[in-house]
């Protein structure tokens, strides 16, 4: 019978190595999107509903990201696509950081725009 000791859970050994944390890489080394010239649009589910965005690729840079509709509070819309649309066109990629208190418009900015784009990559 085994001894009982803190270092045993039940039938097996838990280990007591400690092992470091993952380091945090987030803003390092986003990836960029290969972009195709073009004007492509796509939706993303936000709290109340959808929103259709239009996003215009020039010089293989994206240039332009327009709201066509949406479904949300404008209160708090208004502010994630200040935020969200400058971010996604200074960093040229779709890893940015949805406005806190605004999470749900901000995401369906971001989702809408990585629809567009994952129509365009499949033309």
């Amino acid at each position: 019978m085994p001894e009982n000791n803190a270092n045993e859970v039940y039938a097996g050994k838990i280990s007591t190595e400690k092992k470091q944390p993952p380091k945090r890489t987030w803003g390092v080394g986003r990836p960029k999107i290969r972009f195709k010239d073009g004007v492509y649009e796509g939706e993303g589910k936000g709290y109340h509903g959808m929103t259709r965005v239009r996003v215009t690729v020039e010089g293989q840079k994206l240039t332009a990201v327009e709201i066509l509709s949406f479904e949300d509070y404008t209160e708090y819309f208004e502010p994630a696509e200040k935020s969200v649309v400058s971010q996604l066109l200074r960093e040229q990629s779709l890893i940015v950081t949805p406005l806190a208190g605004a999470t749900f418009s901000s995401n369906s900015i971001i989702g809408a725009v990585r629809q567009a784009f994952d129509l365009m990559q499949s033309e």
